[in-house]
C-alpha cells in the first residue's frame, strides 16, 4: 500500500512504498530500493515522502528527491529547504531531562531534525549516537543542540554532521537563568512537559508556582530559584536539598513521616502574603537559611511542625541578616549565627535562640515562648537583644515574675533578671536603652506573661536595682 503523505523514516524498521509499489529505507547511512543498496547516497539520516516525491536528507541537512528508482537525485547539490511542511524548532532553552521509569521527550532543531535520548545516549530521529553515553539532559539553546552528561559536562553541535564539541565538554550550561512556570497540576518537578517552556529547570533558573503542588525528589532543583504566588513545593524523599532563593507567598513542605529532609535555600523572601513552612514532626527536618532575607510590606514568614494537632513550631537556623520590616517572623527554635532585625512595629515570635544569634529590636514585638508542652523555653533564650527600641517590647509567655534586676554592663546595657520569689524565671542580655521595666500578667484560665519595655507603664514589677 502506497505511504500516506508527509510520511517520514528515519529508522531501518521503517520504510516508505511509493505509488508503484517501490520500498524505500534507509540501510546503513544509505538510500536502499527494494533492498539494494543506493550508491549514489550516502550519510542518509531521513527520508521523506512528499506529494508523490522520495526525499532523502544527509548529516549536513541537505535534501536530494526523485521521483522514480531510475530518475536522478534532484537538485544535483540538494536543497537545505524542508520538503516536510508544518516544522517547528523547539523553543530556544527547551531542555530535555533522562528520568529512569519515565518516557523521555524530545527536542526539535531547526532543520526538522529530532534529537531525545535513550539508553544513556543521544539518539538523532530515532538512531543512537554511539559517540556519546551517560547522556542525562538535552538543550537547545541559540540554534544549538546541547548533550550533558553524568558529570555534568556539556557538548553541543549545530548539525548532525559537525563534532560534538568542545573536545572536553564544558561545566557551563547552556540556558541558566530561564523562567519556567508550573502548569498547575501535582506531579514531580523533573516532569518537563509539566513547565513552560517545556523542560526541568536547571541551577540558575526561577521555577515559578503559582498553583498546584509540586514534588521535589532527591538529587533534583539545586540552585533552582523558586518564586512561589500560592502554590506548594514539597521536599517528602529523605535526603538533603540545596536550593538558590526561595520568594513569594505558598507553602513548603518537609519531609514525611519517617523521612528526615534537611533544606539549604541562599535566602527567603516574603512581601505581602505568606509563606509558611511546614515540617512533619516525627521526621527530623531543618530548614536553613545561608544567606540574607527579608520579610516586608505586611507579610508573614511561619514555620509550623505539623502532623497532629497542637503542635509547635518549627525550627530554622538563620545564618544571614534577615530583616523584618513591618511585618510577622513566626518560628519555633532559632538557631544559626546570623541576625534577626525587626523594623517597623514588626512582631517577631520565637520559642528559644542561642548566643550565636542576636535580635536586633529597634521597633517591634518580640514574644519568647509559648510553645506546647515545652516547659522554660524562656530560660533557653539566650541571644543578646540589641537596639531595643523606645517603643519596643518583649513578651515572656507563661511566665509569672515578682521582681526584677537589671545589672548593668554598660549606661545602656545589662543583663535583665526576673525572679518568681527566689527562682530565677528569666535572663536575658538587652542593650539600647538605660531603664527596663517589667509588668507582670498573672496566671488565670491562660498562663501568665511578663512584658518588658523601656518606659513604665504603671504596672512594673518592683525594681531590685537598675545598676
Amino acid at each position: 500500500m502506497q505511504s500516506n503523505n508527509n510520511t517520514v523514516i528515519s529508522l531501518l524498521s521503517q520504510s516508505i512504498v511509493d505509488a508503484n509499489g517501490n520500498v524505500w529505507s534507509i540501510i546503513n547511512g544509505s538510500v536502499a530500493v527494494n533492498g539494494v543498496i543506493d550508491p549514489t547516497t550516502g550519510n542518509v539520516i531521513e527520508m521523506a515522502y512528499e506529494n508523490g516525491l522520495v526525499w532523502q536528507k544527509n548529516t549536513n541537512n541537505l535534501w536530494w528527491s526523485k521521483a522514480a528508482p531510475s530518475d536522478a537525485w534532484h537538485p544535483p547539490a540538494g536543497t537545505a529547504v524542508d520538503p516536510i511542511p508544518n516544522q517547528q524548532a523547539s523553543a530556544n532553552d527547551s531542555i530535555v531531562t533522562a528520568i529512569p521509569g519515565v518516557a523521555t521527550t524530545s527536542i526539535s532543531d531547526a532543520s526538522g531534525n529530532v534529537w531525545s535520548i535513550a539508553n544513556g545516549q543521544v539518539t538523532l530521529n530515532g538512531v543512537a549516537d554511539a559517540s556519546t553515553a551517560n547522556v542525562i539532559e538535552l538543550a537547545y539553546a541559540n540554534g544549538q543542540v546541547w548533550q550533558e552528561n553524568s558529570a555534568h559536562l556539556w557538548w553541543s553541535k549545530t548539525k548532525p554532521s559537525d563534532a560534538w564539541g568542545p573536545p572536553y565538554g564544558t561545566s557551563v550550561s547552556p540556558v541558566q537563568g530561564i523562567t519556567r512556570t508550573w502548569n498547575g497540576s501535582s506531579d514531580a518537578f523533573a516532569t518537563p512537559g509539566d513547565w513552560s517552556p517545556s523542560g526541568v529547570p536547571q541551577a540558575g533558573d526561577t521555577a515559578v508556582v503559582a498553583s498546584g503542588d509540586v514534588a521535589i525528589g532527591a538529587g533534583t532543583a539545586s540552585g533552582v530559584n523558586f518564586l512561589l504566588q500560592g502554590g506548594e513545593v514539597d521536599f517528602h524523599t529523605a535526603g538533603s536539598y540545596s536550593i538558590g532563593t526561595l520568594h513569594g507567598s505558598g507553602q513548603v513542605t518537609l519531609g514525611y513521616p519517617g523521612q528526615s529532609v534537611t533544606l539549604t535555600t541562599t535566602g527567603l523572601a516574603v512581601s505581602g502574603g505568606t509563606l509558611a513552612m511546614r515540617e512533619f514532626s516525627s521526621s527530623t527536618t531543618s530548614l536553613i537559611v545561608h544567606g540574607n532575607s527579608s520579610v516586608t510590606n505586611g507579610g508573614v514568614l511561619s514555620s509550623q511542625y505539623i502532623g497532629t494537632g497542637s503542635l509547635p513550631r518549627g525550627p530554622l537556623e538563620n545564618d544571614g541578616t534577615m530583616t523584618v520590616s513591618g511585618s510577622t517572623l513566626s518560628v519555633g527554635a532559632l538557631t544559626g549565627s546570623g541576625i534577626v532585625l525587626a523594623t517597623g512595629n514588626s512582631n517577631l515570635s520565637l520559642y528559644s535562640a542561642p548566643t550565636s544569634e542576636t535580635i536586633e529590636l529597634q521597633s517591634g514585638h518580640l514574644t519568647i515562648g509559648g510553645a506546647p508542652n515545652l516547659p522554660d523555653t524562656v530560660m533557653q533564650f539566650l541571644a543578646p537583644v540589641k537596639q531595643f527600641g523606645a517603643s519596643s517590647a518583649i513578651t515572656l509567655d507563661a511566665v509569672q515574675a515578682t521582681q526584677e534586676v537589671f545589672a548593668k554592663s554598660a549606661p545602656t546595657a545589662g543583663e535583665l533578671f526576673l525572679y518568681n520569689g527566689s527562682t530565677l524565671v528569666a535572663d536575658l542580655h538587652i542593650s539600647g536603652q538605660a531603664n527596663i521595666y517589667a509588668a507582670d500578667t498573672p496566671a488565670g484560665l491562660v498562663p501568665g506573661s511578663v512584658t518588658l519595655t523601656a518606659y513604665d507603664t504603671g504596672h512594673s514589677l518592683p525594681i531590685v536595682s537598675h545598676v
